[in-house]
């Protein structure tokens, strides 16, 4: 008799265990790993990528600033409020309008930023730069014009890894 009531407990617990592939998990799995190719990119290829898109990211900026500020005489950095982030621009690690020097500066920042105003006093062209802040990091900074004056700069940290899986 207990050789019958242990067989059927192991029948019950075998038979309530039975195997079956889960299939909403693996088509994700599937998905996900041909979205997740190998993407060869040169370094020469990416350098004009984090350009191109940080150009494309400072002139939004630009249009929602300017947009939000054209009644305005004067620019106060220190009292402007962003929103988040759109959700394809994941690559962005941060960004600020710079519109003084101050000790939070990165020093590549820093050295830009007084490029910059020099530039400016002297009548020159200010263009965007992309800088190289380590192997994974990208600075990219843009001068910002408020009614034909230099008032600052846009900086963005870019994320190389986040930006190749963007492509």
């Amino acid at each position: 008799m207990k050789k019958a009531f242990y067989f059927m407990v192991c029948f019950f617990l075998l038979s309530a265990c039975r195997y079956e592939r889960p299939t909403q998990n693996a088509d994700y799995l599937g998905e996900e790993r041909q979205n997740r190719q190998v993407k060869r990119v040169t370094e020469q290829q990416l350098v004009q990528i984090v350009f191109e898109r940080g150009q494309k990211f400072a002139g939004e900026l630009n249009q929602n600033l300017a947009a939000e500020s054209k009644d305005l005489e004067k620019i106060d950095c220190a009292r402007l409020i962003f929103e988040a982030l759109p959700k394809e621009m994941d690559y962005v690690s941060s960004y600020r309008l710079v519109c003084d020097s101050t000790s939070q500066m990165l020093s590549k920042e820093k050295q830009i930023w007084e490029a910059y105003q020099q530039n400016w006093k002297q009548k020159l062209p200010l263009d965007e730069n992309l800088q190289k802040i380590d192997l994974q990091t990208w600075l990219f900074t843009a001068p910002f014009f408020h009614k034909g004056n230099f008032v600052g700069m846009w900086s963005v940290i870019l994320n190389r890894k986040e930006l190749i899986k963007s492509l």
